[in-house]
């Protein structure tokens, strides 16, 4: 929706709360078409018909040719077409317009995803059969195509699983409604049913096989429907185990040794198997029935694992412990609505929103972030900068200074040779540098009283204001794994103690047994 420009407000359009009366610089003059702007120095590509209005180290403001899409500004600014989401997230609109400039991320300004009042969390969900009948573990082709063709619908990102690996390192951001699809064991529905569906919609997914199941007939999958899986471009194999027996498990005559020697079976021999006979790196691993402990994420590291899930459901953010990943099973009995609930894509910090408004004159947190909407009539560029210039003051109002001083210094580049905008941007950073300490101080003090929640949330207001602060992100991993220990490892899952009994010894030529749970 475009909103109409009210009256004298483009003589004044910079007025707003910067300067008194109507002081404020020129507003930007648009270069002619197909000249560069501020950005003329600039070495990035300038593509045909199109106008880069400025650059900073980490953005480029431009304005869209009638030709682009996301994907083709994103495949010559950012070097690839799927980086279109970060265009996307950054200027909250669903495709590119000539007749409205775009900021163009080169690298993203926050990589962890924490804002002033959430921080991102991305769902892994866990499928195991489709079909029909057989029970809570299958879900039906029908049901599993309306999910997924309503994660399409509703602007869900589904990624791959690898993906995270970057992502729980600081280094790359994701989606903001990122989702991941893992589907364990290694039944045959997987490449029969689940296969089709996902490449209707080109949606990558993880297999956890275990191997003793591969091949074994019946409703597992053959060799070759694995090869097919892996050659398919959308799906990962990865390993589930050796037998999948259940790891914290052992019988009352297996000594030490004899216990270890079979964890280190469980978790070699699958990535030996699969790499042997499938064009694979397996790097990932799923607990059986989604238990584990020390000794077993010890023996994981040896192998060179980077991701493991268990079944212990949320949202997975920055902080998630690599091999320690929550995971949500997807039963057949969930419809659609309880499908929607259990995409936990973020997770509120209302006491961090609260604090970043603590020192803030006026009110804060309340109102909605202003959209960057452009007014009708107004010159793209100068609409443009209007838009953000309204946006950074509200910003700045709710205490999201980490935002604020970007939208300054996205204005400060659009107009370098006045000052207002990095004199606002000076501030902005001023500010962050005097609450960052006091906001590490209440974090460490609460840690040092045992407070986790305040502690986790002190430490999450730190990264609202200061992205990068790697002694607050490394903080959070710590009570993580912290939290992982206490709560999970060694411990024996709810889909563990509801399991049926395990079926009778099968003699070593007949087809292997299928699991009875995750």
């Amino acid at each position: 929706m475009r909103r109409r420009p009210r009256p004298g407000r483009l003589a004044c359009a910079l007025a707003l709360a910067m300067v008194a009366g109507c002081s404020a610089p020129p507003l930007l003059q648009l270069p002619a078409q197909g000249a560069p702007g501020p950005a003329s120095s600039s070495t990035l590509p300038l593509p045909a018909g199109g106008e880069v209005l400025a650059r900073g180290s980490w953005f480029v403001v431009y304005r869209p040719s009638a030709a682009d899409t996301l994907r083709s500004i994103a495949l010559r600014f950012l070097g690839s077409a799927d980086r279109d989401w970060t265009i996307a997230d950054f200027n909250e609109v669903e495709q590119a317009d000539p007749a409205r400039p775009l900021v163009v991320p080169l690298k993203s300004p926050n990589p962890l995803g924490v804002s002033a009042d959430a921080v991102q969390t991305v769902p892994i969900l866990a499928y195991h059969r489709f079909g029909a009948g057989g029970g809570r573990m299958v879900v039906s082709p029908a049901q599993f195509g309306a999910q997924l063709d309503w994660l399409a619908r509703n602007g869900y990102r589904v990624i791959p699983l690898r993906d995270l690996v970057g992502y729980l390192a600081g280094r790359q951001a994701l989606p903001k409604r990122a989702v991941v699809i893992t589907i364990d064991d290694g039944y045959e529905s997987a490449h029969r049913h689940a296969l089709p569906l996902l490449r209707k919609h080109g949606f990558p997914a993880t297999v956890f096989v275990y191997t003793d199941f591969v091949g074994g007939g019946g409703d597992a999958l053959s060799w070759a429907q694995l090869q097919d899986l892996a050659a398919s471009g959308l799906v990962d194999v990865q390993a589930h185990s050796k037998s999948h027996r259940n790891l914290l498990e052992r019988t009352a005559a297996e000594s030490d040794q004899q216990y270890r020697q079979g964890l280190e079976l469980e978790v070699r021999a699958p990535r030996e198997i699969l790499e042997r006979r499938l064009p694979v790196q397996v790097r990932h691993y799923a607990f059986p029935y989604g238990d584990a402990n020390d000794l077993v994420l010890d023996l994981l590291a040896r192998q060179r694992y980077e991701l493991a899930v268990t079944v212990h459901p949320g949202g997975n953010p920055f902080y998630a412990q690599p091999l320690m990943l929550r995971r949500t099973m997807i039963f057949g009995d969930h419809n659609l609505d309880a499908f929607q609930a259990r995409l936990q894509t973020s997770r509120p910090v209302p006491a961090a929103g609260a604090l970043a408004c603590a020192k803030v004159s006026g009110p804060c947190g309340a109102e909605p972030l202003h959209p960057l909407v452009l007014d009708d009539g107004a010159p793209p560029a100068l609409a443009f900068e209007t838009a953000l210039h309204e946006r950074a003051l509200q910003q700045q109002r709710q205490g999201r200074l980490a935002d604020a001083a970007a939208s300054w210094e996205i204005l400060a580049a659009l107009r370098p040779q006045q000052s207002p905008y990095r004199e606002r941007l000076e501030q902005a950073r001023r500010q962050i540098e005097v609450e960052v300490p006091e906001r590490l101080r209440l974090a460490q003090a609460a840690q040092r009283r045992g407070d986790g929640e305040a502690a986790t949330t002190h430490f999450l207001a730190v990264l609202a204001l200061q992205p990068d602060h790697a002694q607050a992100a490394e903080a959070l991993r710590a009570m993580e794994r912290e939290r992982n220990r206490q709560q999970f490892l060694g411990k024996f899952s709810r889909f563990t103690l509801e399991r049926r009994p395990p079926p009778p010894p099968v003699p070593a030529t007949a087809p292997a047994a299928s699991p009875s749970s995750p």
